[in-house]
């Protein structure tokens, strides 16, 4: 892994402790340097089949033992690293828990088709571009490239995920000759990752409070928070879930809140706006999704109802008056899979 990325000295970390209980119903792996915990369903016996076997390493290690290796000025995902990981695999022909390595990089390589047919691209699934140049080139081009992103001081690596990505099949063609930015993407893919990466571009947030008289309507995915939002998993992502458009079972919305349960976001009105609408629902592919979407205006309750994955609704709330506008999902039991969003959300003059 160090020899393919060239990054020994910028390492985040060392993941140095790990061991495995062999006779507990847990695994015991190292996370960021610090060894931990988890729960493994009983079927999987990852004790007595990975752990002991000399050809064999156990998927969630691996994956957590590449993030040594990231790179921040080439990580156009947050995931990108998982192409050092396939390299690592294939050349040892290792298996990844009960996964051989030929059956992770087909799977690796298939990933941006399939996220591109979900209609959910996201930037860790361009990884499968790579993969798919490594077919027709091998991996010492990509391995060069790797490098020279670390030690290219006279020409800087590009900081924004999209410019990242597209350096990538510049160096690959000076290397090469093979231009993969416009043959291994075709046009309609171009046009999509250029629209994914749109879609993560930050942008300024407006102050409900403050905001003239002259604006008779405000989406709340592109306001202030009046506190810190709390979240029960991953982070809050406004308008995108890491890129990915905000699909629910049904629908896709162009703006929203990706809040995972429990969570809470607050909002300052000063009692200048009428009405608040929204649409809540559970992200798309999360079947098991369940919650309740609470909104309080001045800390009193105003609206409560459950929303699962069947369910999307559509709610007009009265806030005249109002100054704290929050909005609330708590889990309908257990809190997996609880990936609730508040879609379209807008206040009203």
């Amino acid at each position: 892994m160090a020899d393919f990325s060239g990054n020994t000295e910028n390492l985040q970390c060392y993941k140095e402790s790990a061991w495995m209980p062999k006779f507990w119903n847990i695994d015991a792996l190292g996370w960021s340097g610090n060894p931990i915990l988890y729960a493994r369903p009983p079927e999987r016996n990852i004790n007595q089949t990975v752990w002991p076997a000399s050809n064999s390493i156990d998927g969630i290690f691996s994956h957590e033992l590449n993030h040594n290796f990231d790179f921040g000025p080439w990580l156009f995902g947050r995931h990108m690293n998982s192409l050092i990981e396939t390299h690592a695999l294939v050349s040892m022909n290792f298996n990844r828990s009960e996964v051989s390595a030929d059956q992770w990089y087909q799977q690796e390589r298939e990933l941006f088709d399939e996220k591109i047919r979900e209609g959910c691209l996201i930037p860790d699934a361009l990884t499968s571009k790579l993969l798919q140049f490594s077919e027709r080139h091998g991996w010492s081009a990509l391995k060069r490239v790797m490098h020279k992103s670390q030690t290219s001081y006279s020409n800087p690596w590009p900081h924004t995920p999209y410019e990242q990505y597209l350096r990538w099949w510049e160096e690959l063609k000076i290397e090469t000759g093979y231009d993969g930015w416009l043959t291994l993407h075709t046009l309609s893919e171009r046009a999509e990752i250029i629209e994914m990466f749109k879609r993560l571009q930050p942008f300024s947030l407006k102050n409900p409070a403050t905001l003239s008289d002259v604006d008779s309507q405000l989406l709340l995915s592109h306001a202030e928070f009046s506190e810190p939002e709390t979240v029960g998993w991953d982070r809050l992502w406004r308008n995108s879930i890491a890129g990915c458009r905000l699909q629910t079972r049904n629908e896709t919305y162009a703006s929203g809140i990706y809040a995972h349960a429990p969570s809470r976001v607050v909002f300052n009105l000063e009692g200048k706006w009428k009405t608040f609408t929204t649409f809540v629902g559970i992200a798309r592919g999360r079947e098991e999704g369940s919650v309740v979407a609470i909104i309080k205006g001045d800390g009193n309750e105003v609206y409560r109802t459950l929303v699962d994955y069947q369910s999307e609704k559509n709610i007009t709330v009265d806030v005249e008056d109002v100054k704290i506008l929050e909005l609330i999902y708590e889990p309908n039991g257990s809190a997996n899979n609880d990936w609730s969003m508040w879609l379209e959300p807008r206040i009203i003059r």
